[in-house]
């Protein structure tokens, strides 16, 4: 198996003090290779469907 490399720790709790220093509140965050994205809870809802898959992904999965 194959561990995929997300964004390293140190990014992610930089965006996270960014966030808060800011005065962003986060309901989530979206991690992926290259990119830390924050969800605000405006578009938070009762289910993380919409926030898992290929959204980001440049191609489409190849056959599973």
């Amino acid at each position: 198996m194959t561990r995929r490399v997300l964004v390293p720790d140190a990014e992610i709790t930089r965006v996270l003090h960014l966030a808060q220093a800011n005065g962003l509140q986060v309901a989530g965050l979206d991690v992926g290779r290259d990119y830390v994205r924050l969800i605000p809870p405006s578009q938070g809802g009762e289910s993380i469907a919409q926030y898992i898959g290929p959204t980001h992904r440049s191609k489409k999965a190849g056959g599973r």
